[in-house]
């Protein structure tokens, strides 16, 4: 009984040393795999700030090349006239976006330049753009069966009209700085 106690003592202990080893092996592992990944996190790291480097020069240059007097004076006239409408409306436009039914409805509520005229209209805004092709969405918040009449000029040239613009009906007039 008693090798029998000792052959299950040494069965044991075999099979908790190959435990530990097999423990041991598999830390070793997983220390390893997490040292190479580390590795690799520092070298991707490492690329990301090279390049973030390359595209701060490359915005350093555009911005030179662009230079920081990018933007172009434009003087726009809106000019409008009722052609039957007794009530006060506003008169309202947008650059470079239409113009939305809330914004046309709620008296210019959002809108760019928005003014409020009885009978007629003339409103000169002088603004810097960039250059390449603009455009300007315009009209009057006058419903049916009120119209009015409108120009669009931009830097002295008459670039759109209308005799009918309403709340439904607005101009949109595309130009080139």
């Amino acid at each position: 009984m008693s090798e029998m106690k000792n052959v299950n003592q040494t069965t044991f202990i075999v099979i908790v040393v190959i435990l530990l080893a097999l423990i041991g092996i598999l830390g070793f592992a997983i220390y390893a795999e997490t040292q190479i990944e580390y590795s690799q996190y520092n070298s991707l790291q490492s690329q990301y700030n090279n390049l973030q480097n390359q595209y701060t020069v490359l915005q350093s240059q555009l911005d030179a090349l662009l230079g920081s007097a990018q933007t172009k004076s434009v003087t726009i006239e809106i000019s409008a006239n009722s052609t039957n409408d007794p009530y006060l409306r506003c008169d309202l436009f947008n650059i470079d976006k239409t113009l939305t039914p809330y914004e046309i409805n709620n008296d210019g509520v959002g809108a760019d330049y928005a003014f409020n005229d009885l009978g007629s209209a003339n409103h000169v805004v002088t603004i810097n753009l960039t250059p390449g092709t603009h455009f300007i969405c315009f009209t009057v918040s006058a419903s049916p069966p009120y119209y009015w009449s409108g120009n669009i000029t931009i830097n002295g040239q008459v670039i759109a009209s209308s005799n009918d613009l309403t709340t439904t009906n607005t101009i949109t007039a595309y130009f080139v700085v």
